[in-house]
């Protein structure tokens, strides 16, 4: 199994990059959010990983952290959630958010994600809540998301998407800034949203 990789960023692609580890060339697969927090190619690089291993391929998963690996770990445990899925899952989530959506039991948080239907949603609430709950940090993470978005937000949050877009921004932007923007799903109006997201945008 490997855990770790440490070497030279060799290149990045949409959804890898490949390490140069001792010269060879290891392909990791990341989330958006590792991806935008990556150094510049040719640089030194740390990657903590999981070996996903099947009978007709053997893929590796990078993290920056041991907590978004944990966190990856804990997804993929649940029934119906492989590796590409709680990959798109941190893409959208950074850790602190994604255990808010979890306390909370936001299931339309987790359907906004594609790929993550709403059956899907209800089991990673159902079988992750009580694990995330006894993370020593997880009493110091605000809550400010509701436990269920009401029809009203969700409409709200799609017409900014939809707002953002029409200004230029690209879907994977304005996915990767509503993940790093606290309080997205209780917005009261447009152009709240509209500000709050742009802080992250810039």
């Amino acid at each position: 199994m490997i855990f770790h990789l440490s070497g030279t960023l060799y290149s990045v692609s949409e959804d890898s990059v490949i390490l140069d580890v001792a010269g060879v060339g290891y392909q990791v697969f990341i989330s958006d959010l590792v991806k935008d927090q990556l150094p510049p190619p040719k640089q030194a690089l740390t990657l903590k990983t999981y070996h996903h291993i099947r009978e007709d391929q053997q893929t590796l998963f990078g993290f920056l952290t041991l907590e978004e690996r944990s966190m990856f770990l804990s997804l993929i445990s649940v029934s119906g959630v492989g590796p590409k899925a709680g990959l798109k899952i941190l893409s959208q989530f950074s850790v602190d958010h994604l255990i808010q959506a979890i306390l909370k039991e936001d299931v339309l948080a987790f359907t906004n994600v594609s790929g993550i239907g709403k059956k899907t949603a209800e089991r990673i609430l159902i079988e992750l809540k009580d694990k995330v709950a006894k993370l020593p940090q997880a009493s110091t993470y605000s809550t400010d998301l509701p436990s269920k978005s009401s029809p009203a937000q969700l409409a709200i949050v799609d017409d900014l998407i939809a707002a953002l877009k029409q200004l230029g921004y690209s879907q994977d932007e304005i996915k990767r800034a509503m993940s790093k923007t606290e309080g997205i799903y209780t917005i009261s109006s447009l152009e709240t949203g509209i500000k709050k997201l742009l802080r992250n945008l810039v």
